[in-house]
């Protein structure tokens, strides 16, 4: 595992456990804290390479900030400290370029231009792994997510729907399924409801709390009577599709197919499916990123704004 390490502030647990399973993908340590006097302490004793802040006005019991406390600090005022939220306010920006930290908008699609920029700031190259295969494989269009604590189940999902190029990732629980979806990002999860070990709609509100935007298909022999109006329940907190089972596979494929593109090839007398769907607005993704240090030399772009360095100085001369 990579020695460097990282420090997450963030009361919310679900977020912070979220973004520390990315950390640990790069094979960074990782410690996350709740609240502000914790991060202080866990910070002389953790050394972190980097401190991610969910707020910039996060305090201690001091009634000082974090940020504050550890640029006044001369055990800690060299590690470099970066904020991840979802806050967008002028005040928020504004308080962290007064700081001369990192400011990075946090939405559903941020991991993928936030990975360079922890690369960057811990100047290191994530290891890409190399996998060998031993035999040809078939060609591979999407991948599913398959949730059911019954494995004879997942299984036959497996094999079935392997036969329409389809890779499947087998899971027994909605905490497991959870921590599937972050590391592997399906394009569909299929789902039962009823398992002993949390039902299925725990996997799906966490998704929503966090903004995983992936289409979720029941699959379910759960008693109407024991669960009144679940269709609708389960349609409400999101889902594209509730089968009951048993059910047959090539209704679960065209429920599939609204969502993964499957060449008309694989099908003998092809369905008709919307698979030319227009792509997604992404332009939300375009969101401010306001680096440490503005180069002197470059004009500063429309999200990269200049950092006052006189509040630090005058917290390390405290």
């Amino acid at each position: 595992m990579n020695s460097q390490r990282i420090l997450i502030v963030d009361p919310d647990r679900t977020s912070s456990s979220l973004l520390a399973l990315r950390f640990q993908q790069l094979r960074l340590k990782v410690r996350t804290v709740a609240d502000g006097t914790s991060a202080i302490s866990m910070a002389r004793e953790f050394r972190p390479d980097l401190i991610v802040l969910s707020d910039v006005h996060t305090v201690t019991e001091t009634g000082q900030s974090v940020a504050e406390t550890v640029l006044g600090d001369a055990e800690l005022e060299s590690i470099p400290m970066m904020v991840v939220s979802d806050k967008a306010d002028r005040h928020t920006i504004t308080r962290c370029q007064d700081l001369g930290i990192t400011y990075f908008h946090r939405s559903s699609t941020s991991w993928d231009r936030l990975q360079p920029i922890i690369c960057q700031q811990l100047a290191f190259t994530p290891a890409t792994r190399t996998i060998r295969r031993n035999a040809p494989t078939l060609k591979v269009y999407g991948r599913v997510l398959c949730v059911d604590e019954d494995p004879k189940v997942t299984r036959r999902m497996q094999i079935d729907l392997r036969d329409y190029g389809i890779e499947v990732i087998r899971e027994t629980n909605g905490e497991d399924a959870f921590k599937a979806v972050v590391q592997h990002s399906p394009e569909v999860i299929v789902t039962e409801f009823s398992m002993r070990e949390g039902l299925g709609s725990y996997m799906l509100g966490r998704m929503r709390d966090c903004e995983i935007d992936i289409p979720v298909i029941f699959l379910t022999s759960a008693d109407e009577t024991n669960y009144i109006n679940l269709r609708s329940h389960l349609m409400d907190l999101g889902a594209t599709a509730v089968l009951n089972k048993p059910f047959e596979i090539e209704t679960l494929i065209t429920e599939i197919r609204n969502h993964i593109r499957l060449p008309k090839e694989l099908f003998s007398d092809d369905q008709s499916v919307d698979t030319d769907r227009p792509a997604k607005d992404r332009s939300h993704e375009n969101a401010p990123h306001i680096p440490i240090a503005a180069s002197k030399t470059q004009a500063p772009g429309p999200h990269v704004l200049r950092q006052p360095t006189t509040l630090r100085q005058k917290l390390r001369q405290r």
